[in-house]
C-alpha cells in the first residue's frame, strides 16, 4: 500500500524560489504591484503556517491505518519521504538568512512586510521540527511493530549495553 494522497499534498514543494524571489522583489516595482507581491506574499505565509497542521493530520491517519490494518503502509517509503524533505528544506537554509536580512531592512523602514517575515520564518521553523518529530515517530512505530527475527530485545539499557560490552557510566 502506497502513501495517503493527504500526506503527499501536505508535503508538495515549497517552491523555494518563488517564495524568495517574491519576498526580495517587494521593495521593486509601482505601488500597485507591490501590493499584489505583498498579497501573494500573505496567501504564501498563510499556506506555510497551515502546513505543520496537515502533515500531523495525515501522518496521524497514516499511523492510525497502519496499527489498525494488517498490511499497512510502507512505513519505510515514508520515513525516507519524510527525511527527503527535511533534507530539501534544510538546503534552504541560505535562503533564511535572505529573509532575515528583508526583515531588518524593512524594520528600519517601517515596513509592514517584517510581520510576514516573522510568521515565514516561524512557519519553516514549525515545518522542520514536525517534519523531524513525525519522522522518528514513525522510525518508533515501525521498530514496535516489526518482528525481531533473530536479534536480541532487551528490556533494559543496562541489558543492551552488557550485550554490547559497553560498560554503564
Amino acid at each position: 500500500m502506497g502513501l495517503p494522497q493527504p500526506l503527499l499534498d501536505a508535503l508538495r514543494d515549497m517552491e523555494p524560489a518563488e517564495r524568495f524571489d517574491l519576498a526580495a522583489s517587494l521593495q521593486e516595482g509601482t505601488e500597485a504591484s507591490r501590493r499584489k507581491k505583498l498579497a501573494r506574499l500573505r496567501e504564501i505565509v498563510q499556506d506555510l503556517e497551515t502546513r505543520p497542521a496537515r502533515i500531523q493530520a495525515a501522518m496521524n491517519a497514516l499511523l492510525q491505518s497502519a496499527d489498525q490494518e494488517k498490511t499497512g503502509p510502507d512505513l519505510d517509503q515514508a520515513i525516507d519521504l519524510l527525511f527527503e524533505h527535511e533534507e530539501a528544506m534544510r538546503k534552504m537554509a541560505p535562503h533564511l538568512e535572505d529573509v532575515r536580512v528583508l526583515k531588518a531592512r524593512a524594520a528600519a523602514e517601517g515596513d509592514p512586510v517584517v510581520n510576514l517575515c516573522d510568521r515565514w520564518l516561524q512557519a519553516f521553523t514549525a515545518i522542520l521540527e514536525v517534519l523531524r518529530d513525525l519522522r522518528w515517530e514513525l522510525i518508533a512505530f515501525r521498530a514496535e511493530a516489526e518482528t525481531p527475527g533473530d536479534a536480541p530485545v532487551f528490556d533494559d539499557a543496562q541489558d543492551l549495553l552488557g550485550y554490547l560490552k559497553i560498560p554503564p557510566k
